[in-house]
């Protein structure tokens, strides 16, 4: 019973930490993936843990490994580029101050694409 605990602990730090990365909100899970709003709550309290498919379409939603997820040490995105703590927390930074974001794209010299994607800008 313990190790079940301690496996539905991981399983939800890591979905949070896998949500604030991309930005995705509870209800953007419930809401798109069909998961019922009393189990999203419990999983991300650490109550219980998914069914392998739920797993399975969190992980692909969120683009992280479902090992990962589950608590096995591997890298956790399936993205080829893997971010420092510090560009983590950079990111992290920049999504929580949109109204700062367009201000930084330039300093950066980057443009906002319409698909959401970036890009370098023309000169």
């Amino acid at each position: 019973m313990e190790k079940e605990l301690t496996q539905n602990i991981i399983f939800a730090e890591r979905l949070k930490t896998a949500m604030n990365i991309r930005g995705v909100k509870q209800i953007d899970l419930i809401t798109d993936l069909g998961i019922n709003k009393g189990a999203m709550s419990s999983y991300l309290a650490g109550r219980y843990m998914p069914k392998n498919e739920t797993i399975y379409r969190i992980s692909k939603y969120l683009d992280v490994k479902p090992t990962w997820l589950i608590g096995i040490d591997v890298a956790n995105s399936s993205s080829p580029v893997q971010l420092t703590s510090h560009e983590h927390e950079l990111v992290l930074a920049y999504r929580s101050k949109p109204e700062l974001q367009h201000a930084v794209d330039v300093l950066l010299g980057i443009e906002k694409r319409e698909s959401g994607s970036f890009g370098t800008m023309a000169n």
